[in-house]
């Protein structure tokens, strides 16, 4: 009986990483069907983890529990201050899908069950998937960008800037994958054709904040191999990285020098004129209102309150005008997001999820998580990352991170437990 329930736990195990992957994907391509997919894994990590308490013999509690906390601190915000449904349903799917992925989380940050991964078919059948993802990404950008002329590719998104942030986190999850094989050659040369794939789909987006931020985290995930390969592989490998995002660059040099060039007409008109309605200057409106608001509901307020707020501030101040178009959704920055909404103990609570993943992953040496913890800072300081389905993305991916690393180190030091 033992040795059936065994094999049906593995089973399912290897179903939900298949399963998570496949919601990876959905997300990717705007399929409103992949937080099912996480919810429906959840129910059944959840399960798996009472019915087998007696077999974990280590888990890290600290990422899945910040994530925990702050899906519950969404809703406990809903409850308090809003309403179930309406302009809150997409914080509702913020926080559900934050607290499953906190469940999916804890089920693979132990040893026991991350050594799944060992067995060669799983990890092929989910490289064969992932290739698939970013393949079609890859694809999709062309074709919008080349054949049907459309100015900044979306992919499956509705929005460009989406797009490059799936896009950025589906590369760094592919270094993760490529850390399995054995072969350094096979693997230098996928790291190259992966950055070559990835970065051209994250140009064809032209989102700035990912064009100039993806090539640094690249860098830091890489670093993974360090113990892999000799030092002057690496070298080479990292020199050759920087050759191919100078040419790179140069190919499509006309589009991304009209990116920066919009960004410094922005900060002229911001500076000279005092105009806050360009994309630099709606974000500076945004702050300074957003600020003002959460100076106002210290300890959280609802969305209809902090729109009436800011109202109040821009018609005192009439230069922040530019704030005005986003008062009912996002403030363009995680952390005034946060603190306009719910207050210093919002803030508290990301900041909190901010240091578990870049403790867990100094504390593992796990580069790739490093690179994904070091992405929530540098995209959300111009964007808000946990908004409606984009979390589902990054949540997924560090559950394989977090899998594939210590399944890495499972294997050295109980190479039969599975």
């Amino acid at each position: 009986m033992n040795y059936i329930n065994e094999k049906w736990c593995s089973i399912l195990k290897n179903m939900i990483l298949i399963c998570l992957l496949i919601a990876f994907l959905g997300a990717s391509f705007n399929w409103s069907s992949a937080r099912k997919i996480v919810y429906f894994c959840s129910v059944i990590a959840f399960f798996i983890l009472l019915f087998s308490q007696h077999k974990i013999k280590k888990m890290d509690f600290l990422l899945p529990f910040s994530i925990f906390i702050f899906g519950g601190g969404v809703l406990l915000w809903i409850w308090l201050f809003g309403s179930w449904g309406g302009q809150y349903y997409s914080y509702q799917s913020l926080a559900k899908i934050t607290i499953a992925s906190s469940i999916l989380m804890c089920l693979y940050s132990t040893e026991y069950f991350s050594c799944i991964l060992s067995k060669k078919p799983i990890q092929n059948l989910l490289c064969m998937i992932w290739f698939f993802l970013v393949g079609a990404i890859l694809i999709v950008s062309c074709y919008q960008y080349f054949y049907l002329h459309i100015g900044r590719a979306a992919v499956g998104s509705s929005i460009a800037t989406m797009a490059a942030y799936i896009v950025s986190i589906a590369g760094l999850l592919g270094i993760a994958f490529a850390q399995r094989k054995n072969d350094t050659k096979w693997s230098i040369l996928f790291l190259v054709v992966l950055f070559i794939v990835v970065y051209t789909s994250i140009l064809l987006t032209e989102t700035r904040s990912v064009i100039l931020g993806f090539p640094l985290l690249f860098a830091i995930a890489v670093l993974a191999y360090k113990d892999k390969i000799h030092m002057k592989q690496l070298f080479c490998l990292m020199s050759m990285l920087i050759v191919i995002l100078m040419l790179l660059l140069y190919t499509f040099g006309d589009r991304v020098q009209g990116r920066m060039n919009d960004i410094v007409v922005d900060i002229h008109k911001y500076t000279q004129q005092q105009n806050t309605e360009s994309s630099f200057g709606a974000r500076i409106a945004m702050f300074h209102a957003g600020s003002e608001a959460g100076k106002h509901g210290f300890m959280g307020q609802s969305i209809e309150d902090r729109a009436s707020v800011i109202k109040q501030y821009v018609n005192q101040y009439p230069v922040y005008a530019g704030v005005l178009p986003y008062v009912y959704t996002n403030l363009h920055n995680e952390i005034i997001e946060n603190f306009s909404l719910r207050g210093v103990w919002g803030v508290a609570l990301l900041l909190f999820l901010y240091f578990s993943v870049v403790c867990t992953a100094i504390k593992q040496r796990n580069s790739i998580l490093l690179a994904i913890g070091l992405s929530f800072m540098i995209y959300g300081l111009t964007d808000v990352i946990f908004s409606d389905d984009l979390p589902l993305s990054y949540y997924i991916a560090i559950i394989f991170v977090l899998c594939l690393h210590n399944n890495k180190f499972a294997k050295e030091k109980q190479p039969s437990i599975c």
